[in-house]
């Protein structure tokens, strides 16, 4: 497997063929792990359609065994000895041969129900194909893993020596006690540390080693960051642990947020003290001793110059990191909840002030547990939120920090990868662990190359992708899929309208340019007030069925200064501009309100607007409080809908009319006398019936959107979404069973319009790569796939054949495109998305061929540091110009010959 010749080996995993056809989201998994904390009463239906992702629970679900695979002999095989291990071989053997027959009858079982679900052959022919991922390198590898670890150790030096200067500053605020006037330090722990402890001796021998004078007492929380580490001869010697995310370091860096102190706070982490309207009549009552406080007021309103919360806005400024769907967070049991006023602050007992806490990327409710990772150096540029005492230090830590962060989360993750050096073949080789179906959208998943960065000059080991080496004789053939999650959104779109480019968003995918600033991502941008790559990530999260609401966070990251009305000011501009005005189209139990309510009108599928919607969930909110439960029933010879009052309406219908015999009795009433009933009960009392999400929802059947450059995609999407059994539009691939309409009404809705995107976009890539498979062969294309990273597909072929290859791309970029639109009802295709804008020919895996991947780890870039030439990017007329001149210098030779 390891070798350049592809076999005829493929994998098909358990996991991939489960997700596939009964995957779970992120949040229905949270609901599915905590299961048995939800009352049965509020159990979804979807609950006993899936289970985990592991072999125990699949085959539990799947095959009904009388006793569950006992998965606790694996820890045998971390946690014994080899000696003992061999002692428990028989125990061990039937371990693994249980899971093996386990894993039989679950392929047994999941594979007819995965083929029903995705019954065209393209699916698994692409999912097979993904199995052979391959990754060439050399000694590039290694030469990676050091550059990137001196670089790192360099950089953590350099933020070690900022940070023991000013440990050693507050250290000499000690015997003075200055500490106590100073609105950052007076809250660590100050007392004498112990002076028999071998901390104190490693302290005195740091202070030695430097150079420092020794005193007579030291404060606690400084003898507890003494360490030891082994030194160059291999001795132990004593250091300071020090490090951006130690509680410590904020305060002894005396950082402030908008010109005010930060606090650190046990249940709230992180945040800041903004003064009270009323500080200055706390302050005199703490000089005259009428209040307690350790707190230094009087030195934290000199640092805070006078501010007071009068004049300041406490913003929520939110980092965003990805939107969840929590349809049915309902269901848990709640004990006690608490809300908190962030907007005015949290009492947290100091006199005097407030504290707000930090904003989090994630909203409001999280809380930062320390100011100085990655998320705030935007805030510590100039002129920004975040700043310290000495001028520039907290932008200068956060920026060192920041170099760390790729390196230091990525590097445990590297070194498990397995280079296998292969014999006579000259190079080395490395399979990456792929889940070819690990979402529910059916995307790949891979802890390490699918979500490897692309080369930055800020980030230390980011030129990992440039560690993957073509070997001699051999070369890259990739490209990228332009834009392909926006194209098949507007594609959707115009099929409806019959045409290319029929829709807003389409004619700006087929015929807008940046330099115009007529393409989607400008439009976007300058309805928004945003930068155009601000606004890229703008329209992907609406494409992918994100809301308004998160639409405002990601502009309030974007733009902190902003106030809240005119953040929503905005997002509402941008949503009315793209996505539309919202009206909704009824299903039954929505037709039968709007009939019920008006009786001589007929509802015949048109729109209805918000305002009439808002008004029909109320009065089904109204009827809810009295109505059991609505059936058919036959009475005289017809069928008449029939509804059952509960305890609440039968004690309001014997008021109304009363009649002894209906004491005892079940009492239902036709649309008729429920709509006298329900008059009566209007007039008599006020209908103050507030708007219930969930009422709503049980009666639409859509929402319709229009009047927006994308209302058209949007109606589409949700159509498919909304259908009795969601299927892609291309291979026809099922959405997963928990999922389903009939399951699960209009929860998860953002999940599954983003699913009819995503795994649309997967079914293109299977398409692409059975296109390809098929091309190589007809063309005699010697080589082998690579990896495919989102909409990023590579392969690994001889160099005589790298323009063949090309080649190959660029017609199967159009054979698939053809196929898609075809499958949509449109008969032609526009010949500017007809083939890749590029197609990459090189030596190395990078995203650009003409990028030199310089880093901190690599500063010379591959040209200069390793000799690697830039690569080539062509286009169709480029590729049958490269072929053209090697046909002609072939015929040139034969004829020489």
């Amino acid at each position: 497997e390891y070798g350049l010749d592809l076999t005829r080996t493929r994998y098909l995993d358990t996991m991939s063929l489960h997700i596939a056809h009964s995957g779970m989201t992120s949040s229905q998994r949270l609901l599915k792990i905590g299961e048995k904390s939800i009352e049965n009463s509020k159990r979804p239906k979807w609950l006993e359609r899936t289970s985990l992702s592991n072999l125990a629970d699949i085959h539990n679900h799947y095959c009904k065994p009388d006793t569950k695979i006992d998965k606790d002999v694996r820890n045998s095989f971390v946690k014994l000895s080899l000696a003992e291990l061999r002692e428990d071989i028989p125990n061990l053997l039937t371990y693994c041969l249980k899971d093996v027959k386990a894993t039989l009858e679950v392929v047994q079982v999941l594979v007819p129900k995965f083929v029903a679900n995705c019954s065209h052959p393209a699916s698994l022919s692409g999912m097979l194909t993904m199995s052979t991922s391959y990754l060439p390198t050399n000694g590039a590898w290694d030469r990676y893993i050091q550059s990137s670890d001196d670089a790192f150790e360099r950089t953590k030096n350099e933020l070690q020596s900022l940070l023991e200067k000013e440990v050693w500053d507050s250290l000499s605020l000690f015997e003075s006690e200055a500490y106590r006037n100073d609105p950052w330090l007076w809250d660590l722990d100050w007392s004498c540390a112990s002076l028999r402890s071998k901390k104190r001796k490693l302290l005195e021998a740091l202070l030695l080693q430097q150079d420092k004078q020794l005193m007579a007492n030291y404060p606690a929380w400084l003898q507890d960051i003494v360490v030891t580490q082994l030194d160059d001869s291999g001795n132990q010697s004593p250091k300071l642990s020090i490090s951006t995310s130690k509680q410590f370091v904020p305060k002894i860096l005396r950082l402030k947020w908008k010109g005010y102190p930060l606090h650190y706070h046990k249940k709230y982490k992180w945040g800041y003290l903004a003064p009270r309207n009323d500080i200055k009549d706390v302050l005199e009552a703490v000089n005259a001793g009428e209040i307690e406080t350790d707190f230094p007021l009087e030195e934290y309103m000199e640092c805070v110059n006078g501010e007071s919360a009068d004049g300041y806005k406490h913003d929520t400024d939110v980092f965003i990191d990805e939107t969840r769907d929590y349809s049915d967070i309902g269901v848990f049991k709640k004990n006690s909840t608490e809300t908190l006023d962030t907007k005015s602050g949290i009492d947290i007992d100091i006199p005097g002030v407030m504290f707000f806490k930090l904003p989090h990327k994630n909203g409001p409710t999280h809380n930062v547990g320390s100011p100085l990772s990655k998320d705030f150096l935007s805030a510590c540029s100039e002129g920004g939120s975040l700043t310290s005492k000495t001028k520039n230090l907290a932008g200068e830590l956060l920026r060192l920090n920041s170099l760390m962060v790729y390196w230091r989360n990525s590097r445990d993750r590297l070194m498990e990868q397995v280079k296998v050096d292969v014999p006579n073949e000259g190079h080395s080789a490395i399979l990456p662990s792929l889940v070819v179906c690990g979402t529910v959208t059916r995307r790949a998943v891979e802890k390490t190359w699918l979500t490897a960065s692309n080369a930055k000059e800020t980030r230390i080991g980011s030129e990992l992708k440039a560690a993957i080496r073509s070997p001699t004789g051999y070369h890259f053939v990739g490209a990228d899929v332009d834009s392909q999650e926006l194209w098949l959104a507007s594609v959707l779109g115009d099929c409806e309208r019959g045409g290319h480019g029929s829709t807003p968003i389409g004619w700006m995918s087929l015929q807008g340019e940046k330099s115009k600033g007529t393409d989607l991502h400008s439009k976007t941008a300058a309805a928004a007030q945003v930068t155009r790559d601000q606004a890229k990530v703008l329209n992907y999260a609406r494409i992918y069925g994100a809301g308004e609401s998160f639409a405002k966070q990601l502009l309030k990251q974007y733009n902190p200064v902003l106030n809240d009305a005119e953040i929503a000011s905005r997002a509402r501009h941008m949503y009315e501009q793209t996505k539309g005005l919202s009206g909704y189209q009824l299903n039954e139990k929505g037709k039968w309100l709007y009939e019920f309510l008006m009786p001589e009108v007929k509802y015949k599928g048109e729109m209805v607007s918000k305002k009439e919607m808002n008004m029909l969930t109320k009065k089904m909110v109204f009827l809810n409080r009295v109505i059991k439960g609505s059936k058919f029933v036959k009475h005289k010879d017809r069928t008449i809908l029939c509804h059952t009052l509960n305890d609440v309406g039968k004690g309001l219908y014997l008021d109304y009319k009363y009649n002894s015999s209906y004491e005892n009795k079940t009492i239902m009433l036709d649309d008729n006398r429920l709509r006298q009933f329900f008059d009566h009960l209007q007039e008599k009392y006020d209908d103050n019936s507030a708007l219930d999400r969930d009422v709503a929802n049980s009666l639409i059947h859509q929402t319709i959107w229009f009047g927006g450059t994308e209302s058209h995609t949007f109606n589409k999407l949700e159509s498919i979404a909304m259908s009795k059994y969601p299927k892609t539009p291309v291979l026809d691939v099922g959405i997963s069973r928990v999922l389903e309409t009939r399951l699960i009404g209009r929860h998860y809705l953002p999940s599954r319009i983003n699913w009819v995107v995503q795994s649309t976009a997967v079914d293109f890539l299977h398409l692409l790569l059975v296109s390809m498979e098929w091309l190589m062969q007809e063309f005699g294309i010697k080589g082998r796939y690579c990896i495919s990273i989102h909409d990023e597909v590579r392969y690994l072929v001889k160099s005589e054949d790298r323009y063949k290859a090309a080649l190959a791309l660029h017609l199967s970029n159009l054979l698939v495109r053809a196929h898609v639109v075809a499958r949509l009802g449109l008969n032609n295709l526009p010949a500017s998305i007809a083939y890749f804008s590029s197609v990459d020919v090189d030596t190395v895996l990078r995203k650009e061929p003409d990028s030199d991947c310089v880093t901190p780890s690599n500063p010379l870039g591959l040209a200069k540091g390793h000799g690697i030439p830039p690569g080539e990017g062509l286009h169709i007329f480029d590729t049958l110009e490269k072929l053209a001149d090697a046909r002609n210098s072939k015929a040139s030779a034969e004829k020489v010959t």
